[in-house]
């Protein structure tokens, strides 16, 4: 595989990227949130965190768990 097949290869994969996020989104263009450069955490703020229940929202982590009673 040469240079050249190998970005064309990037190229067309970034293309697809692009067309499946407009189908999914309707945006032209991603938009990319930055991170605060002085936070050292990806948590949510303390503003934002009011609302949280427990150490899985807070974290951002309630829409990946599925059970929403605990272990026993």
């Amino acid at each position: 595989m040469t240079e050249t097949t190998s970005e064309r290869d990037e190229t067309s994969q970034a293309e697809r990227l692009r067309s499946v996020y407009l189908s999914v989104t309707g945006d032209a263009e991603p938009v990319v949130e930055s991170q605060q450069e002085d936070s050292p955490s990806r948590e949510i703020q303390t503003e934002r965190a009011d609302g949280a229940v427990g150490p899985a929202e807070l974290h951002g982590l309630d829409d990946a768990i599925d059970d929403p009673g605990p272990a026993d």
